[in-house]
């Protein structure tokens, strides 16, 4: 009931209410809460607040000169509006509520449409606004409440692959921006992969196809860094139905071979000129040397990294 106060005009007194709330709701066994599903509006209301005030923070601590990059900008103080540590409780909420439906007849995704939310999609069953789940992916905080927006995208994408793939080019998008800012941090790699693995079986089951949904992956993989490549192509080829994922992967990589390694070049200068900004931002020797670094390494990356692969 809490999270239900939080809309519009945000009432940041009920949030840490809400939130100490939702803790509750995680500790207790399915059986101990009833009519849990209805939860799922209210937290995903209580999400759209989240996100709202953390882009409102980031804009007031950049000045309002839109220059903040997400990766860049400081986790939010314990228990605030824009905390990560709020983001992951209410994400991993939806999770929970996600994982537990028994598929697209059950609740909360159902067939029945209860009262829609501006943000809500139209297209789809579910309560759970696809929309949502996929801003979740790019804007949540890093840490925890990315790698449980990462989960929730993997458990809807498998109960509603409808919904995914209604908003394929935005699911691809928030993919691709991860990839492009994972962090060497096995648990994030990992939430990565997992929601890939879901998502393209999703577009597939839509009727997207193997070589379509495959595209999307290797399209993004010049942005990623050099190493993290492998594992994406990994995790594409266990997403896809056995048999068929490795020669599509093989004609698409060899296919624009040259278009891929231009790109990546370009992705990794752009990350090198970003590094040395941060590094000029906070100033020192110690930052200076550390641009230094990066990129010495973003540069040092195969020009022919396709054929490596």
């Amino acid at each position: 009931s809490s999270a239900g106060a939080v809309n519009d005009d945000v009432d940041l007194d009920a949030i840490p209410a809400a939130i100490a709330a939702l803790e509750v709701v995680g500790w207790k066994s399915p059986g101990d809460v009833e009519s849990r599903a209805d939860l799922a509006g209210p937290c995903q209301e209580l999400l759209v607040s989240l996100l709202d005030a953390s882009v409102a923070a980031r804009e007031a601590s950049s000045g309002g000169r839109g220059e903040e990059d997400e990766d860049d900008v400081a986790p939010s103080p314990s228990g605030g509006a824009a905390s990560g540590y709020s983001q992951a409780v209410v994400l991993s909420t939806l999770d929970m509520l996600a994982r537990h439906a028994l598929g697209p007849d059950s609740a909360p995704f159902n067939k029945t449409q209860g009262k829609k939310k501006g943000a809500e999609s139209s297209h789809s069953g579910s309560t759970f606004d696809v929309g949502l789940v996929v801003r979740a992916v790019t804007e949540a905080e890093a840490g925890p409440a990315r790698e449980a927006a990462l989960a929730l995208l993997a458990a809807v994408a498998k109960n509603d692959a409808r919904g995914v793939m209604d908003h394929v080019l935005e699911v691809s998008a928030a993919l691709a921006h991860r990839a492009s800012n994972a962090s060497d941090d096995p648990t994030a790699q990992r939430a990565l992969e997992q929601a890939l693995e879901a998502v393209v079986p999703a577009w597939i089951e839509g009727g997207f196809g193997v070589s379509a949904a495959a595209e999307q992956v290797v399209n993004a993989l010049p942005n990623a860094p050099e190493h993290r490549r492998a594992p994406l192509c990994l995790a594409l080829l266990r997403a896809c139905p056995e048999g068929e994922g490795l020669p599509v992967v093989l004609l698409l990589l060899l296919g624009q071979l040259k278009k891929l390694e231009e790109a990546a070049s370009a992705s990794a200068a752009k990350r090198a000129k970003k590094a040395a900004k941060a590094a000029e931002k906070a100033g020192g020797r110690i930052a200076a040397a550390i641009a230094d670094f990066e990129e010495d390494n973003t540069f040092a990356e195969s020009a022919a990294w396709v054929l490596d692969l």
